[in-house]
Parts: C-alpha cells; sequence; structure tokens
C-alpha cells in the first residue's frame, strides 16, 4: 500500500527470534553472516551461509538467508531455488520463519510476473501467522494493485479486527474507496484513522489525495501542510508538488509564507515554496524563497538551489558564484559537481565541465551517474573514445542502465562503429520495454530507422507524462526524424510550460537536425527575449527585508473613463493614458516616427520582426520596439516593451501590467492622484 506498505525486504532484515521452544542456528559461520547482513555486506554474508551449509546442508536458517541475499541482488531463480530448500529443511512448528519464506516466495513470483502463484504464497504466509497483519496488508496491496478492490477490503476489514487500535485497515479500506471515487466512504474511514492517530502524517496525506481528486484544495492543501509540519513527509512534498496549476498554486504558496511566518527558524516552508515554482518551471519566482534560506542558517542549500535557478535563466555569473559558495561548504556533494560541470558546458568551458565531472566521479565513484554525467561531457567535446570508456563503467554498475547504452551508441555511431551501435540501441529496446515509460526506446527504433515504432512509443509516453521533460524528449525525437515541424510544434508546447533552458537546447545534439529551421530559429529568438524580460523584471524586484514601503502620489486629469499622466520616454517629455482595462504598452506611428527621427529610438531599440523603418526613416505599424526608460512622477522603469499601432492619433498607452511593476496602484478619484505604494531601500 502506498506509503504505509512495509518494503517487504525489510522485513526479512529485522527478525525477531521470539519462540523460545525453537532452536535457532548459533553457528560460527551463520552469526558472522547476520552480522555481515546487518552491516549491509551481502557478499561476505553470502560467504559464511555458503560455509555453514557446506557443514549443515539441512540448515532451513541459512537457505533463507541466501534467499534473501539473492531477492536482494535481483536474482530471482537462485532466490526461488534456496527459499524452496528453506520450506523444505525448517521445523515446521517455526511458524515466523515459515511465512517469512513463503512471503518472500511470493515476492519473487510477483517479480516473475506470475500473480496467482505469488497470492497463493502470500495466503501459505496469513496461514502460517494468521494474527500478523503486515501480512494481510501485503496482500490487501498485491489486491489493489490488481484492482480486485473487494478482495483487499476483506483483508483490510479483517486488519481492523485483529488490530483495532490499527490505522492500516481503515487506511486501506480508505485508499481503495478513493480509488473507485466512492470519496465518502474515503474520507469517512480517513476521518476514523486520523481519530485513532492524529499525528500520523501519512493518515493525513492519504486524506489529501482524496480531497486533490475532489479538487477541494483548500482542504487538501490543509492536510499536505500539517502532514509536512509532523514529520517533513516526503509524501506530503510529493503531493504538494502535484498543485502546479492556478489558482490553486498561489493558495499553496499563500499558505506556506504564512506558516514560515509562524516558524521564522524553519527552513522547510520557504524551500517548499520555492521548489513549487521549479516545478512550474518559474526559476525567477522560485529566487526570492531560496534566498531567505540564508535567514534560517542553511546557506549550502540556499547556494545549491539558487545556483540551479539562476542556471535554469542563463544567468551563469550568478550560477557560479553560488556553486562555488556551495562546493566550499562541501566539496564531498557530487550533485554540486554535477551542477558546476552543467554551467560550465552552457558557458563553453568543456576542460571546466570535464573537470567538474571527474570531481563529481571522484565524490561517488560507485555511482552509475557519475560517469555517465562525465561520459556525455566527453561526447559533447567529441572525444568519444573517452566518453565510451566511461558508459562502459556505468554500464557495469548499473547494467539496466538505457541512458548508457542510448549515448554510447550515439559515440559508436560517430566511430563508425554500426554494428556496435545496432547492439546498442537493440540493448535499449529490450530493457525499455514499458510503453508508457519508455523514454529511451523511442530514440533507439529512430535511430535503427524505425519511424513508425519511435512514433508510437513517443505517443504512449505523452498519454501518461505531459511533463515539460517529456514534452522536450518530443521534440528531440522529431528532430532525430527529421521533421521540423513537429518538433518545433512540441517546442511550443515546452515554452508553454514555462522557463526551459535555452543553453541545453543550444547544444544538446537531438537538435542538430533543425538549427537553421526558419521556425526553430524564430522560437528560439522568441523565448530569448521572454527570458531577458524576466531577468531585467528581477533585477527591478526587491528583496524584502531590505526594503521598506513607499507611497507616491501622482497626478492625473481626467479625460471621459481615463487618466492622462505626464511622463518622460527616454527623456523625451510625453504623457500616457493609464487604461485600467489594458495590460500592453502601445504608442502611434507618428510618435514613433518623431522618436526615431530625433535619437529618442535607435535601431538597436527594435526588437520585432516587422520592418521598421523606410528611407526616411517612418516607422511602420506592428513593430515591436523597447523603451529604454519610462519616468513619471519620479519613478522609473527600464525596457519596457511597445507595439507600434497604425492610429496616428492613438495616445501612448500603458497598462496595468507594466505598470504594476513598480508597485501597487490605487486611483484616487476625488484627489486625482494615482496612489503608488512602491519599495525603497531602508
Amino acid at each position: 500500500m502506498r506509503k504505509f506498505l512495509p518494503v517487504v525486504l525489510a522485513l526479512f532484515f529485522s527478525i525477531v527470534m521470539s519462540a523460545k521452544d525453537i532452536k535457532r542456528p548459533d553457528s560460527f559461520n551463520y552469526l558472522r553472516a547476520e552480522e555481515a547482513i546487518e552491516n549491509g555486506d551481502y557478499d561476505e554474508a553470502l560467504q559464511y551461509l555458503q560455509k555453514e551449509l557446506a557443514e549443515n546442508p539441512k540448515n532451513g536458517y541459512a537457505h533463507f538467508r541466501v534467499a534473501w541475499i539473492y531477492l536482494n541482488k535481483n536474482e530471482n531463480g537462485q532466490a526461488l531455488s534456496s527459499v524452496d530448500k528453506a520450506l523444505k529443511f525448517l521445523p515446521k512448528k517455526d511458524g515466523e520463519y515459515i511465512a517469512y519464506s513463503h512471503n518472500l516466495k511470493s515476492t519473487v513470483y510477483f517479480n516473475l510476473g506470475q500473480k496467482e502463484k505469488g497470492l497463493e504464497e502470500l495466503g501459505l504466509a496469513i496461514k502460517a501467522q494468521p494474527e500478523d497483519i503486515d501480512y494481510l496488508n501485503y496482500r490487501g496491496q498485491r489486491y489493489y494493485e490488481l484492482k480486485e478492490y473487494a478482495l483487499s477490503d476483506a483483508d483490510y476489514r479483517r486488519i481492523t479486527k485483529i488490530e483495532q487500535g490499527s490505522t492500516v485497515g481503515f487506511l486501506g479500506i480508505g485508499r481503495n474507496a478513493t480509488e473507485q471515487g466512492n470519496y465518502a466512504e474515503a474520507e469517512k474511514n480517513f476521518d476514523h484513522a486520523l481519530k485513532l492517530s492524529s499525528e500520523e502524517s501519512q493518515v493525513y496525506c492519504f486524506r489529501a489525495e482524496c480531497y486533490i481528486k475532489q479538487k477541494k484544495w483548500g482542504k487538501a492543501i490543509d492536510d499536505i501542510v500539517k502532514a509536512t509540519s509532523i514529520d517533513g513527509s516526503a509524501w506530503a512534498m510529493e503531493l504538494m508538488m502535484k498543485i502546479n496549476e492556478e489558482p490553486q498554486l498561489s493558495q499553496l504558496v499563500s499558505r506556506l509564507k504564512t506558516e514560515a511566518k509562524k516558524a521564522p527558524t524553519e527552513m522547510v516552508w520557504n524551500y517548499l515554496a520555492g521548489m513549487l515554482y521549479d516545478t512550474v518551471s518559474q526559476p525567477q519566482n522560485a529566487i526570492p524563497f531560496y534566498k531567505k534560506l540564508f535567514d534560517t542558517g542553511n546557506s549550502e542549500v540556499a547556494y545549491y538551489m539558487l545556483a540551479n535557478a539562476y542556471c535554469a535563466l542563463g544567468m551563469y555569473d550568478e550560477a557560479t558564484e553560488n556553486i562555488n559558495h556551495a562546493i566550499e561548504a562541501d566539496s564531498t556533494a557530487a550533485n554540486y559537481h554535477w551542477l558546476k560541470s552543467r554551467i560550465a558546458h552552457y558557458t563553453g568551458d568543456v576542460k571546466g565541465a570535464i573537470t567538474s565531472a571527474t570531481k563529481m566521479i571522484e565524490s561517488a565513484k560507485d555511482n552509475n551517474m557519475s560517469y555517465q554525467v562525465r561520459g556525455t561531457e566527453m561526447m559533447r567535446a567529441g572525444l568519444y573514445d573517452a566518453a565510451i570508456e566511461d558508459y562502459n563503467t556505468s554500464i557495469s554498475i548499473e547494467p539496466g542502465n538505457t541512458h548508457a547504452y542510448l549515448y554510447r551508441g550515439h559515440c559508436n555511431m560517430k566511430l563508425g562503429n554500426s554494428e556496435a551501435a545496432r547492439a546498442d540501441y537493440e540493448k535499449v529496446i529490450e530493457t525499455d520495454s514499458v510503453p508508457a515509460t519508455a523514454t529511451e526506446a523511442m530514440f533507439a527504433y529512430a535511430m535503427l530507422g524505425n519511424r513508425e515504432k519511435a512514433v508510437e512509443m513517443c505517443d504512449s509516453v505523452l498519454a501518461n507524462d505531459s511533463t515539460q521533460g517529456m514534452l522536450y524528449n518530443a521534440a528531440c525525437l522529431y528532430s532525430r526524424l527529421n521533421e521540423p515541424e513537429m518538433t518545433c510544434r512540441y517546442l511550443r508546447k515546452v515554452f508553454d510550460k514555462g522557463v526551459f533552458e535555452l543553453a541545453h537546447i543550444d547544444t544538446d545534439f537531438d537538435m542538430e537536425n533543425v538549427r537553421d529551421n526558419e521556425e526553430f530559429v524564430q522560437i528560439m529568438q522568441e523565448q530569448r527575449k521572454k527570458i531577458a524580460e524576466i531577468v531585467e523584471g528581477m533585477k527591478e524586484t526587491p528583496d524584502e527585508g531590505e526594503y521598506e514601503d513607499e507611497e507616491v502620489e501622482v497626478p492625473f486629469t481626467k479625460e471621459g473613463s481615463l487618466c492622462r499622466v505626464k511622463c518622460s520616454i527616454n527623456d523625451l517629455p510625453l504623457s500616457f493614458i493609464f487604461d485600467t482595462g489594458a495590460s500592453d504598452v502601445s504608442l502611434s506611428m507618428v510618435e514613433a516616427t518623431f522618436m526615431m527621427k530625433n535619437g529618442y529610438l535607435t535601431k538597436n531599440d527594435v526588437v520585432g520582426s516587422a520592418n521598421y523603418s523606410d528611407a526616411n526613416g517612418n516607422v511602420s505599424e506592428g513593430t515591436v520596439i523597447n523603451l529604454r526608460n519610462v519616468n513619471f512622477g519620479g519613478l522609473s522603469i527600464n525596457n519596457v516593451r511597445a507595439n507600434v499601432v497604425r492610429n496616428q492619433k492613438a495616445p501612448l498607452l500603458l497598462g496595468q501590467a507594466v505598470l504594476n511593476r513598480v508597485g501597487k496602484i490605487e486611483i484616487d478619484n476625488d484627489k486625482k492622484v494615482l496612489k503608488i505604494t512602491h519599495k525603497v531601500k531602508k
């Protein structure tokens, strides 16, 4: 069961010798094996167990431990063989170990896809230990996964009778009801579980899931925040990241800010608010929350999260400064070196990228990802032999690493080793075989020339995953298939989700086929401008704590329902109309042409794609220009985008979206002033 189903392997690890009348082994080799298992050294434990079985081949307990180790190593055949021997030799009166063995055998069968046999073995475990609710819980979970809700409910109801004070049974029944859309029944069981244990975070998480399915956002947020406050529940944080659309996103962030004010020394609330904005690809909104982590004494975390956010925005100087501080705090953190390698790559520092990736390996030599990261940097640098060597190491550590096989295939293709490349791609297809998650297989099919299968896999994954990352994978796939129209279609969807690292696209070999495509170039230009505006807006946004509010009154004159305010544009005295119903900025062709001819605008201020002037300097309709400075009432806004409109008599129009950059605006019609509350340095 989600979150409260104990890990099956953990049960075998913590065995209590409770039966006083049962003689369990205490030989030297067996006890040394137990000790090695406790220390996590399974190879050493296996050696001791093999010695034990050489001396005592009918030691059922030793056979059980061997089976447990093989299961832990994902060697299901060996595990099955050993557990059968355990059941043959274990004392029949030792119901505890008999149940352990049937449970282990059940897990093996489920791993092998033999669900009926798995359920049968769980039934035997329950028969051996009928009052042990763990086995009922396991079987209830298995029935749930098979959508056999009535059978699952029966096991959970049995649990409620065996241990009436336990929440497990009620949570299981409630979870099944949620899955079937019977929300009233679900809430009833979750409410009862809370009466039994009001400080158990998983109960709130189960109920929050139920509320989310019903779109009861306020109640879901209450439960998620409560669960987080109890024990920093990882599940609660996972649920929190699912609330990623407006208006509930703002509602959640507001709640997190309130919690942060209640507990100013705790980092969790600001950290989660930042993570929420990272999840929806709004690093610019995450940054202010990460900065507040310094106030809670969590500088190292703040530096790393800020570096990541700045990197996403292409602010590489700021990213480098922060990641260097993080590394100064802990030079052994592999993820810090990974991020520094990425930043170096984006800034064209090939040597720096490889150096940082090497330091990542030094910090995590047994992690396949470390070698994969350096291999990718080697590949990007054209050092294909060195890249293959790193991918080989990554695969030796994690044989199922399909990403390493895929990229090794690319390197082999570059070296002309077409047969080796084909073998790598076929290995990817063999391993990454679940259509709903086959993100690597779709690329392997593409590289083998099977367009139809590649697209089929892509569509299968997209049906289950429409995140920004998967949409970008789809764009990359169609680029590899040399279909620029589809590439651009998915790339636009990527940017619709929020900020995406443009430097990654610029350097991604998947995009080689579309770099010169006119639409692709246009999309990239549009995004560069948007991110530049975001970055510029960040520079104008003050940090809370260093500034205080100041109110400025700016006089206006009424023209019907509109307000006219004196201003200067690039030092040219003008006036603008403040229209509460407008959000954009516009000016007439007459004003734009005058400004261009008299030096208030230059060619560098033209950012739109339209032809902006003729031989006489006349500006065309549809041109987008940058107003370097707009000043009114002593308040300044830099770099304001404006559209040129056909109507020669059209006034300069500034909408609320731009004016709000200086602060909160209120209209006082009695005094005929705009009251603007803005931040000033303390």
